[in-house]
C-alpha cells in the first residue's frame, strides 16, 4: 500500500494560547494514520500533548521558538476536532 496524503486541516494563532483545536481532517476512517506537526512560538520549552497521541518529536530550537510531531492511529470513532495542550501560552501553528 503507498502512503498518501488523503487531506488535512491547518490552523493558526497569532493570539497567545495555551491550547489549540483544530478540526479532523474531512474524510478520516479508522485505521488512518493522522500526524500533528507543529509550530510554536514565544514558549520556554516544546511541550504538546494529548491524550491518546504519541509525542514522536520535539525540539526548542531557541529559548522561544520549538516544534513537535505527533501522531495517532484513528479509530472508529473519532472526535470532530482535536484540542492539544501546549504547556503554556505562545503563538503557534498546527497541521493535522
Amino acid at each position: 500500500m503507498a502512503v498518501a496524503i488523503e487531506s488535512h486541516a491547518e490552523g493558526h494563532y497569532s493570539g497567545s494560547a495555551s491550547s489549540v483545536s483544530i478540526s479532523k481532517p474531512a474524510g478520516t476512517v479508522s485505521g488512518d494514520l493522522l500526524v500533528a506537526v507543529f509550530a510554536v512560538g514565544n514558549l520556554a520549552q516544546t511541550s504538546v500533548s494529548l491524550v491518546g497521541w504519541e509525542s514522536k518529536a520535539a525540539t526548542t530550537l531557541s529559548s522561544s521558538r520549538g516544534g513537535a510531531v505527533l501522531v495517532k492511529t484513528a479509530g472508529g470513532s473519532e472526535p470532530s476536532s482535536y484540542t492539544f495542550n501546549l504547556g503554556s501560552s505562545g503563538q503557534n501553528g498546527v497541521a493535522v
